[in-house]
Parts: C-alpha cells; structure tokens; sequence
C-alpha cells in the first residue's frame, strides 16, 4: 500500500473521478480504496501528532484531523452511499497532507 504523498493524492483523484462520473465500481474496488485512504488517514494523524505534539493545537490541523476521523468512522452507514462517503474521506485526507506539507510543518510527511 502507497502512503506517499503521490500515493495518497493518486487514490484521492481515482475516488473523486469515480463519484463525479457516477461510475459502477466493484465492491472490492471500492473496499481497496476505502482500505487505502483508512490507511493514509491513520498514517497522516500520526504524522499530525508529530507536528503539533501529542494533542494537535493548532486549531486549523484540529479541524482538519477531526474531520477526517469521523469521516473515516462513519464509512458504511446506511444514510449516505458510500462513494460519497469515500469521496469526502479522500478530501480530508488530501487536505491534511496539504497542511501537513506547509513550509512550517516541513519533514511531517514521509
């Protein structure tokens, strides 16, 4: 599994073409890609972490973190179908390596 940088942005802009052409995927398409961007949502709060010490204070870093895990948690239910879930997932997750990439935060992303 990819948690680079490219990586990430790679699933991100596969998911988002997928949900903007309302594509059939297969079921284990989207599970992989689900699986990834889970992945690079855990990888990326730990490298978050790293950045602003054990709790995140930065309160645009905060935000962007939260987002992402509840969006992350709430992947499967029933209300939402899940390529919309996925897709936002993946923006949260390529907005906090966009933070995480500022100059400031240089050398969080591996």
């Amino acid at each position: 599994m990819d948690l680079s940088a490219d990586g990430i942005r790679e699933t991100s802009r596969v998911v988002h073409a997928w949900c903007q052409w309302r594509q059939s995927l297969s079921p284990l398409d989207l599970a992989r890609c689900v699986n990834r961007l889970c992945a690079a949502a855990s990888h990326l709060e730990v490298r978050a972490q790293g950045v602003a010490g054990a709790d995140v204070e930065d309160p645009d870093l905060r935000s962007v973190v939260t987002r992402m895990m509840v969006t992350a948690a709430a992947i499967g239910q029933p209300a939402v179908p899940i390529l919309w879930q996925t897709a936002c997932l993946a923006t949260a997750v390529c907005d906090l390596l966009s933070l995480l990439e500022q100059p400031e935060n240089e050398g969080a992303v591996a």
